[in-house]
């Protein structure tokens, strides 16, 4: 798009194509203008008080000087999302006198401004400098040839400590081909800026790390990689398939290797546990427990390793409902039948309970599970404090009287006043579990808030 200086467009035609200039393209402004106007050509105008932070190249074919200098290299140098760098394209060699040019500042400002203009050699030679770190950072990890043997960068991938530098590294990579490209030197690296993308989104899918994913490079890399990840089966925009999603079994059928399988299902089980532990924790507890003894026991066993892994999930995605549930709702109200057990039984299996004790744990859930129910429905419960300690007040008084042999002759009202000073009668009960009451409770109201209280 073109603003010529003869022939003038009309003011508001040209505050349109500006304004539109500002914007992303995806993007609409609240005045229906689109942003379709990638560039502008202009002579001596929008340079002093022009402020359009997604403008990201500057093409320069006449001679600027002192303060007009400043503010257009100023202009390409605004923060922006995924904009690593500014561009300033320079026909007439007004930045060979930069320091002429601005003679009139201050020598530190000049210093400032010539630490952030960086010449095209200089990017070359950061992004050849950044190509030889990469790789000794595999030839270090014992990958000499790392290029044909993708697989086994992923496989290094699993530490977390070399994961964290391979990311700072391809970040890096990703950021000087940004700054190099389109220039011929730049596409000499692009079959390697192609792999080592594709390996870290394999890595993302397989460890579930987000920080693998190459969201955080610019626009420019990720049209080049992104054709070239789906092309591979990898689709960037689209997050790791979920544990429970039929398509995950497909997905792991398909790898080459047990251990790559026995891997990817590790790590998609413990995003899993880690995302909903809060929503049942004595169930998610016992599964972390068993995944961590299969782990131990077949480490190295890939083939059965992966076996044992898939019967996790198979059983984890059953959930409460293939356990005896006592007559609960097994996802809203058997968690809190599991905490309370946990609490009071320690890690015991519910099938060495005594009929007393589990008669014992579905009275006492169904009482705390009627006051929190009552309670939380409560318009605003769970912005108003007050009545969150008088929940957790409640439900200590239900505990305590629980523990006495007298409670079925008190009152209903005396059930949420009961003292907590006497020492409680406990029959097959830890008496630390009288010192826990305010620390169960507290769990009790937490979890209620993961099952009643979020949207």
């Amino acid at each position: 798009m073109t603003i010529p200086n003869i022939n003038p467009i009309p003011t508001r035609e040209h505050e349109r194509i500006i304004r539109s200039f500002k914007l992303p393209f995806d993007k609409t402004g609240e005045d229906g203008i689109s942003g379709d106007v990638c560039i502008l050509v202009v002579q001596s105008m929008l340079i002093t008080g022009f402020d359009a932070p997604v403008e990201q190249v500057m093409y320069l074919d006449n001679v600027i000087k002192g303060h007009n200098l400043l503010q257009a290299i100023a202009r390409v140098n605004r923060v922006y999302k995924n904009k690593t760098c500014g561009f300033v394209v320079d026909y007439v060699g007004v930045l060979k006198h930069l320091r002429e040019s601005l003679s009139i500042y201050a020598d530190e400002d000049i210093e400032e401004i010539a630490q952030v203009v960086k010449y095209k050699a200089q990017s070359i030679d950061e992004l050849r400098y950044i190509s030889c770190q990469i790789d000794d950072f595999f030839k270090r990890n014992k990958i000499e040839n790392w290029r044909d043997d993708v697989d086994a960068c992923i496989d290094l991938l699993v530490d977390e400590e070399t994961r964290n530098e391979f990311i700072m590294l391809v970040r890096r990579f990703n950021k000087a081909m940004d700054a190099v490209l389109p220039d011929p030197e730049g596409l000499k690296y692009a079959a390697d800026l192609k792999i080592l993308n594709f390996i870290k989104e394999s890595a993302r899918n397989r460890y579930r790390d987000d920080r693998l994913s190459i969201r955080d490079a610019s626009r420019k890399i990720r049209e080049i990689v992104e054709e070239y990840l789906v092309s591979k089966g990898v689709d960037p925009k689209i997050p790791p398939t979920p544990l429970f999603d039929d398509k995950f079994i497909e997905k792991i059928k398909k790898q080459r290797s047990s251990k790559a399988k026995a891997q990817e299902l590790e790590y998609a089980i413990v995003e899993h546990i880690n995302t909903h532990f809060e929503e049942d924790p004595e169930f998610y507890e016992r599964f972390s427990d068993l995944l961590n003894r299969i782990l131990k026991e077949y480490r190295e066993n890939w083939e059965i390793l992966a076996l044992e892994l898939e019967k996790i999930r198979k059983s984890m995605k059953e959930g409460r409902s293939a356990e005896v549930t006592f007559g609960f709702d097994p996802r809203k109200e058997m968690p809190f039948f599991g905490l309370l057990k946990r609490e009071i039984f320690g890690k015991k299996p519910i099938e060495k309970l005594s009929n007393k004790d589990i008669d014992f744990l579905v009275d006492l859930t169904k009482d705390v599970i009627e006051i929190t129910k009552r309670e939380t429905e409560i318009v605003d419960f769970w912005e108003n404090y007050t009545r969150q300690r008088q929940l957790k007040s409640y439900i200590i008084s239900r505990l305590l009287s629980r523990l006495r042999p007298n409670n079925k002759t008190q009152p209903p009202e005396m059930m949420y006043m009961a003292s907590e000073s006497s020492e409680p009668y406990v029959t097959g009960i830890k008496k630390t579990w009288f010192k826990k009451r305010n620390e169960i409770a507290q769990k009790l109201i937490e979890l209620a808030y993961h099952i009643y209280g979020e949207k």
